[in-house]
Parts: structure tokens; sequence; C-alpha cells
């Protein structure tokens, strides 16, 4: 039996078991959110804030 067949109705992801990281994720998302083309997904702004990237083109 494989790991994932073993986990429990709990997310594995921290933004989604945690509201507060979540929330703090989301100060960080919005503050570079203008920076990049519109309809850029919260999932890619995470993903470039936590390579630190602040702005600029892609």
């Amino acid at each position: 039996m494989s790991k994932r067949d073993k986990t429990t109705d709990e997310s594995l992801c921290p933004i989604s078991r945690n509201p507060k990281q979540r929330l703090a994720s989301n100060v960080q998302t919005d503050a570079i959110k203008a920076n990049f083309p519109a309809g850029l997904a919260r999932p890619a702004l995470r993903a470039l804030v936590a390579a630190g990237w602040a702005g600029g083109r892609l």
C-alpha cells in the first residue's frame, strides 16, 4: 500500500491546513500581484515569492 493510500482526510498542504499561514501567504502574493500579468494564479504567485521574485518580466 502506498503512502498516499494511508493519508487521513486532512490536507497535506500547510497553506490549506493553517489559516494564519494562508493569510500571510496571501499578503505576500498580493504585494507582488501587480508586477505580473493579469490572471496569474495564486499558486504560481506563491512559487514566485518562494523563489525570491518580487516583480519584473517573466
